[in-house]
């Protein structure tokens, strides 16, 4: 199957779970392929769902890897000085990459996007940070750990006014731009040959590379002249920045992938949380859009056009995940590297039911269901001047299902209305942030209301998914 049109159209599927941290897997049970047929639900132990009596976890981990994108460490312009612009730091770069050493990685993959403004020393700043955490690509206890590395469209951006002022002399400036000479660059950074497209094998395991450069779809080729390899019910993993099918060229990938249901594609930049679903794609394979290390936006909600950010920074949130292959799922560890802990419960992809793909939206949506306010829950409203103030409860009553927004519709007895939706506050926060606890609160004009001397209020809880919830309300 082709991946064609927008990528806010196409399905989003994937399995939510929980799975046990890799210490206590051989003494909890969790997800099992076979159970995909009988329409899967279960990680053992769990608020979420409940296995059969007597399933057990076949394994244990078979590879470990972190998987971080988009982070666009930006130079500072002072032509004096190689320094880091301060409101693009590398903390959480360091953060991420020391905690997939705590975590003893078997490899790490960046989806592109290391440099902002396609300089040299841009992507040297992330070297640094990489020699400094895993020197000579190795942990602690001497482990090596692979870079699994690709290139995005800002490594091959071309500003002349900012080049020229950071690099008076154009000599210099020649030198120090990525896009004059990436494969001199990249061999002199990372140590390693730059390669359009590359192979590597971490422990049994394919992954396979394409940088971004002037077009996408060289990696194809690649793909078929592997595939007595590829094929099987053994996930391989390839890194793009950008998700195949979204460019002419690109689709030639997409059309290899198709081949392959058990293709795992890891790619960047929309920026998006991975607190966001609409971030997971399941057509011809799954596809996962890895979240930027320097800020996040959102994909827009089926069927729904929010209004407003509401109470939530994004500057403040810097995601990534940590990946775990298992002989009969793959897990991804959603994490929050400024504040810690964890986005949400595991995302579980189980292996050898892809063709069925028991995890499209709809599929998903009817197992996890909808955001649901606990019982009791009543908005709170507050009049302040020429506005009154909504004061959402959380919608916390369903585990399975995180609210992401909410939509508030405003009607008086003798008809009319208003309906608005809003991101909640939170939403790309780990779940125990105050910000994710608290209420939302969402200001209305009071002549946007309509006319009336009883207005009701009702609020809504939607999923990223677009799953609605039992609406709760008030009188204004």
């Amino acid at each position: 199957m082709k991946l064609t049109g927008k990528p806010e159209n196409r399905q989003r599927q994937i399995g939510i779970g929980r799975l046990p941290d890799s210490s206590m897997s051989s003494r909890r049970q969790f997800l099992r392929t076979s159970l995909a047929a009988l329409g899967f639900t279960a990680v053992p132990g769990t608020r979420l769902f409940a296995a059969p009596a007597g399933w057990r976890h076949g394994g244990k981990c078979e590879i470990v890897f972190g998987f971080i994108s988009d982070s666009h460490i930006r130079r500072d312009g002072d032509p004096a000085k190689e320094r880091i612009w301060p409101r693009t730091p590398d903390t959480y770069l360091r953060n991420a990459l020391k905690f997939f050493r705590d975590a003893e990685v078997d490899a790490v993959v960046h989806g592109g996007d290391m440099a902002h403004r396609g300089l040299r020393c841009e992507m040297m700043f992330h070297a640094n940070a990489w020699n400094d955490i895993f020197p000579g690509n190795r942990l602690p206890n001497g482990k090596k750990v692979e870079k699994l590395f690709v290139s995005g469209n800002h490594e091959w951006k071309r500003n002349n006014s900012f080049e020229f002022s950071v690099y008076p002399d154009p000599v210099v400036c020649e030198r120090n731009v990525l896009h004059n000479d990436m494969p001199r660059h990249w061999r002199e950074i990372w140590n390693e040959p730059y390669e359009k497209v590359w192979h590597k094998v971490v422990k049994g395991y394919h992954f396979f590379g394409e940088h971004w450069e002037d077009a996408y779809g060289d990696v194809a080729p690649l793909l078929e002249r592997e595939a007595k390899n590829l094929k099987g019910r053994k996930p391989f993993f390839l890194v793009q920045h950008l998700m195949p099918g979204c460019t002419e060229s690109g689709k030639r990938t997409s059309d290899a992938l198709g081949k392959f249901p058990n293709a795992i594609v890891l790619f960047g930049h929309w920026h998006n949380s991975s607190a966001d679903l609409g971030t997971i794609h399941h057509d011809s394979c799954v596809m996962i859009n890895g979240p930027s290390l320097r800020r996040n936006g959102r994909t827009r909600l089926p069927g729904y056009a929010p209004d407003s950010h509401t109470a939530c920074d994004r500057e403040d949130i810097q995601h990534g995940y940590l990946v775990r292959v298992y002989a009969d799922a793959v897990v991804f560890e959603r994490h929050d590297f400024r504040h810690g802990g964890k986005v949400g419960p595991d995302l579980v992809l189980p292996l050898g039911e892809m063709d069925a793909k028991p995890f499209s939206a709809k599929a998903l949506a009817k197992r996890m269901g909808a955001p649901e306010f606990p019982k009791g829950a009543v908005p709170r409203i507050v009049h302040e001047g020429e506005h009154v103030v909504v004061e959402i409860p959380p919608a916390t009553a369903n585990a399975k299902s995180r609210v992401y927004a909410y939509e508030i519709a405003v009607a008086s007895e003798g008809g009319g209305g208003i309906r608005k939706t809003v991101y909640a506050a939170g939403a790309d926060f780990t779940m125990d942030h105050p910000l994710a606890k608290g209420a939302t609160k969402v200001r209305l004009k009071l002549s946007d209301l309509p006319d009336g001397k009883r207005l009701r209020a009702e609020v809504r809880p939607i999923s990223s998914l677009g799953t609605a919830g039992a609406p709760c309300g008030t009188t204004i």
